[in-house]
């Protein structure tokens, strides 16, 4: 846990309120108490909240979260990885899973004595808090452990929200390509095998047991993970393997052993190949192909919805290995025919997590203004 002074620019908004704000992700939560518009709090710890059971995640919570906020909220606002239902209970997350079924949001301001809250999908939250810099219509790409995504008008409006009725059956296949899913569901195995063999690579491991390599998030660190599995054949966790890396971490075993976590290993991935591990390399450029296949198919959708391209507004710590991605994302965006820039988030430029300014947006204003 530590501490921060402030953060000077939305002050406009939640004046004489104490607001708690949760980025809930896929390795990790971060949260901040606001007061007058002022981050007086913050913490940042990783979490398990995928294979804990639910009752010792919500202790881990809510006891994470009392050292930020001593007891009491006024408002709460929530940015969460994972599919929301109609009733408010996350639908599914494929790294939040203890809490499936549940209303965290609901759960929070209750224990705070909020007055009310809200709860979004951190995309959604974050193409509002990258809105509120650039005023401009915009299609987000949050890259962290997974990947996630949104989109807003000129006017601040959210396109393709996500709202899950559990009644209706397949209703996760109904959604529309744009959505959070969407992004991570839209490359065949067909089309992996093909963009390795573009790349040079003939032997790729995908003839190995399907149930065993999974194929969504390719374009974020769960990505390279997946990647460096099929790149060393399904021997990614053996021994040898091991051993083959330790040289390149300097016997560093804190991060030989995140290396081997889903949730953790995104920083270890990008030491590997920043220094020159040639398999990490490889695994950072496809995740470049894959992410910047993902972004064409949703461009062309923008297009024939409202025909321009929408502006691509890129964040998440994984940014911060950019140069190991960038230019084969942005080749391949281009080889696909489409003219959609490529920039990074403002927010996340300025060092603001867009997520947790859009939930602390949205709670603030009552989540009038952006439907």
């Amino acid at each position: 846990m530590y501490k921060t002074s402030k953060i000077s620019d939305i002050t406009r908004f939640g004046k004489g309120k104490e607001t708690l704000v949760v980025d809930m992700g896929g390795s990790a939560v971060k949260a901040g108490l606001f007061q007058d518009g002022k981050m007086i709090e913050k913490g940042l710890w990783r979490h398990d909240y995928k294979n804990s059971c639910f009752a010792a995640a919500r202790s881990d919570l809510l006891s994470k979260l009392k050292e930020i906020c001593s007891g009491r909220a006024d408002l709460v606002g929530l940015g969460i990885a994972g599919l929301l239902s109609c009733d408010g209970t996350l639908f599914r997350s494929t790294v939040l899973t203890s809490f499936t079924g549940s209303n965290i949001g609901q759960f929070v301001a209750k224990k705070f004595g909020a007055e009310s809250y809200t709860q979004d999908n951190d995309a959604d939250c974050g193409a509002i808090g990258e809105h509120y810099y650039i005023g401009t219509e915009l299609f987000y790409v949050v890259i962290g452990s997974g990947i996630g995504s949104a989109c807003v008008d000129s006017g601040g409006k959210l396109l393709y929200p996500v709202r899950i009725d559990r009644n209706i059956p397949f209703v996760e296949e109904m959604n529309h390509p744009i959505s959070d899913i969407g992004l991570r569901s839209a490359i065949s195995r067909q089309e992996i095998a093909d963009t390795f063999v573009k790349m040079g690579i003939m032997d790729h491991g995908l003839s190995m047991d399907a149930e065993s390599i999974q194929l969504g998030s390719l374009g974020s660190a769960v990505g390279v993970g997946n990647i460096l599995q099929m790149l060393w054949k399904g021997k990614f966790f053996g021994e040898d393997c091991k051993k083959y890396y330790m040289k390149y971490l300097e016997e560093n075993d804190g991060m030989l052993q995140d290396l081997f976590s889903e949730r953790y290993a995104a920083r270890t991935m990008a030491k590997l190949a920043k220094n020159g591990e040639p398999r990490s390399m490889l695994a950072y450029r496809l995740m470049g192909r894959f992410l910047g296949k993902a972004i064409s198919r949703a461009e062309k959708i923008l297009y024939e919805d409202h025909g321009r391209y929408f502006q691509v507004r890129l964040a998440g710590n994984i940014l911060d290995s950019r140069e190991l991605f960038w230019p084969d994302m942005a080749s391949e965006i281009e080889e696909n025919g489409v003219q959609a820039e490529c920039v990074l988030s403002e927010a996340y430029s300025r060092g603001v997590n867009p997520n947790m300014l859009g939930a602390y947006l949205r709670v603030n204003r009552e989540a009038k203004f952006y439907g």
